[in-house]
């Protein structure tokens, strides 16, 4: 090993990390984000976001989806073809009001 290295050994083992000074303080607000954001919003707590940026993601996260599930949508409406709602008429030539109008059952 030359000077200045670091002995392999000692690397791997990583130093614990320092909890915070006020330990409740700490508790609470990870239940703040928990609470708000779910097992995302503990993940944004751990990587040091504030509550306003968790915020701001989320919304940025549910623009994104929204958007996702409005292309889907219009896309399974094209494969569908159907573009206008079915109607119905009855045997008089005039919209059906009901559909007893148009379903006749044989006896």
């Amino acid at each position: 090993m030359l000077a200045g290295e670091a002995d392999p050994d000692e690397a791997a083992v990583a130093e614990p990390a320092t909890p915070p000074a006020d330990m409740e303080a700490w508790r609470l607000e990870a239940q703040r984000f928990s609470a708000a954001f779910g097992d995302q919003g503990l993940r944004w707590f751990m990587d040091g976001l504030t509550f306003e940026s968790a915020q701001a993601q989320r919304i940025t996260d549910l623009e994104s989806e929204n958007q996702t599930l409005r292309d889907q949508l219009a896309a399974a409406a094209d494969l569908a073809g159907e573009h206008e709602p079915a109607s119905f008429q009855a045997d008089n030539g005039k919209p059906a009001k009901s559909l007893k109008d148009v379903i006749r059952i044989r006896k």
